[in-house]
């Protein structure tokens, strides 16, 4: 049985009432036409649910390389506290998250990772260890 659907997101920016608290929903494009990623204030701290801030760029999934660059400025602009990425686990600490970041936009700008032929590319810069997660995280 399909399930019902209370509501779509369309704007670039929908809050969400959960509880007591709410969810704020961002389309961050570039990876996919629909990506979205979800902030949520907890106490004193913002969160990040940011499924596909690594990319990849694909033209399977209309990947769009300008709005793909657009979002991660925009997710530099947030200020999170936490960023759970979906296939790297949970960063605390903002300049975790920013480091995070930015190195995705590093990777796809110095090795042009926007042509998917290049991919291969990409299992050499790893090999460094350029990922830094605090002793907190997941």
């Amino acid at each position: 049985m399909p399930l019902r659907v209370d509501g779509k997101i369309t704007a670039e920016r929908e809050t969400i009432p959960v509880g007591s608290g709410e969810v704020t929903a961002h389309h961050c494009t570039g990876h996919s036409p629909g990506s979205l990623v979800y902030t949520a204030k907890l106490g004193e701290q913002t969160v990040l649910f940011g499924q596909d801030v690594h990319g990849p760029l694909h033209p399977s999934l209309l990947s769009n390389r300008s709005q793909y660059l657009k979002s991660l400025k925009f997710l530099l602009s947030l200020e999170v506290d936490i960023l759970c990425e979906g296939h790297f686990g949970v960063f605390r600490g903002r300049e975790n998250v920013k480091h995070f970041i930015r190195q995705y936009f590093h990777i796809f700008i110095d090795y042009n990772m926007f042509s998917y032929t290049n991919i291969g590319k990409l299992s050499v810069v790893l090999e460094t260890p350029i990922f830094a997660r605090d002793s907190q995280s997941v």
